[in-house]
């Protein structure tokens, strides 16, 4: 690919970025943030990194005045309840699905109180994201919700 091609594709792919921050609410990008700084821990790509930075102004220049301090706590919650998310859904996907016929009963229910796990914690994120939206008199449309 030459350098004009790429160029056009990268400018393309930060429009496209902008345009999905510019229509996603404050929780959903503090959500995105959160998942992103975990993405970082384990894989820091430039492509990862450059979301952060991106995302992390997007939210910085959205919490302004006293609605960072309104929030600031049920950010804290949110990231505590992504994390065990995340560790759950690591669990899972160290699995495939051909792999259950050799695997021991106790390996199974391991696996199986991990999606649990993930399921619930999905169900306590989709809260914390609704309160968060209503204290910043916002909206976000979920696309799955449990619970």
């Amino acid at each position: 690919m030459g350098w004009y091609k790429l160029f056009i594709c990268r400018v393309g792919i930060q429009e496209k970025s902008m345009i999905d921050i510019t229509q996603k609410s404050t929780s959903c990008l503090i959500d995105e943030l959160i998942t992103t700084t975990f993405k970082l821990e384990r894989n820091p790509t430039s492509s990862v990194i450059e979301r952060y930075r991106l995302l992390d102004t997007a939210v910085t220049a959205r919490l302004t005045g006293d609605k960072r301090d309104r929030i600031l706590f049920l950010v804290i919650k949110l990231r505590l309840v992504l994390r065990e998310c995340w560790e759950a859904q690591e669990v899972i996907m160290k699995y495939k699905v051909s792999d259950i016929a050799r695997l021991n009963q106790e390996t199974i229910r391991i696996i199986a109180l991990a999606g649990i796990k993930a399921q619930e914690t999905n169900a306590a994120r989709n809260k914390l994201l609704r309160e968060i939206d209503t204290l910043l008199d916002e909206y976000t449309t979920l696309e799955k919700t449990y619970g």
